[in-house]
């Protein structure tokens, strides 16, 4: 593509000034065969080779797995900001009892979201008669029947399924009303915009030990793993998180991301090249990323 591209403008046109954003950088190798190491490696470079004058990435996982390039530079992911409501009144507004503790899981509800080992895990958890698992957002065929399947294995009221379109406004309230967000992903490559805005807004996460998940709990001490050995480990880590987010505090690190992600300054990385534009502070990523994690 960059390749291209390149080609494209030097074709006796005059090449203006370009930047390129792209939400993930070169993937990563571990498990790769020789052939696709190549071809990853190839399309990388193909990229790399462009005539943009930066490379705007929106992934702080890859940002820190490619080590320093001074065309490539770690955009901000804009995360919005954070309402002047609680927990107590996220839960008023979505109609949602505010004794006991909530998992919530936000979003589409799917077998890639790990959807399904969540409700089995719910059911199987030693956890409170008060607790109660929310999902909301858009349900797949397949959770739908799972679900229906499973009502006598769900004590009172304790499952809240909310199989709706999810307002921007919803959203937010539904993971500020969480004691616990689930994200047991079986997709764990590209951000989460749901782990981003747990980040940033300093409430806790259960999610996938590997890939972006794994990452962002280890880099933000963010969270609470995912064991995925046997279904019962999965629903003990489940309980286990449960109990432990009650000492959950954001670390500096989640702060400095926050601040990173805002809008203002995701306007300002992206001005920052325009004459006009030179005197604009930008906050630099190095505040908040540990490349060693």
């Amino acid at each position: 593509m960059g390749w291209a591209a390149k080609r494209y403008f030097r074709c006796g046109r005059d090449c203006p000034s370009l930047d390129i954003a792209l939400m993930v950088g070169r993937r990563p190798e571990v498990g790769m065969g020789l052939r696709e190491k190549v071809l990853n490696r190839l399309k990388w470079w193909s990229i790399l080779c462009g005539p943009w004058q930066r490379l705007m990435l929106m992934d702080p996982r890859s940002f820190c797995e490619l080590g320093l390039n001074q065309r490539v530079i770690l955009s901000p992911d804009p995360v919005p900001a954070l309402q002047a409501y609680d927990k107590t009144e996220a839960r008023r507004q979505l109609g949602i009892e505010c004794d006991g503790r909530l998992v919530v899981s936000a979003g589409n509800q799917n077998a890639r979201k790990g959807v399904g080992e969540l409700i089995n895990a719910f059911c199987d958890a030693e956890i409170g008669d008060q607790d109660r698992l929310l999902l909301i957002g858009s349900f797949s065929k397949e959770i739908r029947l799972l679900i229906a399947g499973m009502r006598d294995s769900f004590r009172g009221r304790q499952l809240i399924c909310r199989d709706q379109f999810v307002s921007d406004v919803e959203f937010s309230q539904a993971i500020v009303a969480a004691d616990l967000v689930a994200a047991p992903y079986r997709d764990t490559e590209r951000p989460s915009g749901v782990i981003s805005r747990c980040i940033a807004w300093g409430v806790p996460f259960w999610g996938s030990e590997s890939g972006w998940p794994g990452w962002a709990m280890r880099q933000f001490d963010a969270g609470y793993p995912v064991r995925r050995s046997t279904p019962e480990s999965i629903a003990c880590s489940l309980a286990a998180a449960l109990d432990q987010c009650k000492q959950f505090t954001q670390c500096d690190r989640a702060r400095l991301f926050a601040e990173f992600n805002s809008a203002e300054n995701y306007q300002s990385v992206w001005r920052e090249s325009l004459p006009l534009d030179s005197s604009l502070r930008t906050l630099s990523a190095e505040t908040f990323l540990d490349a060693k994690s």
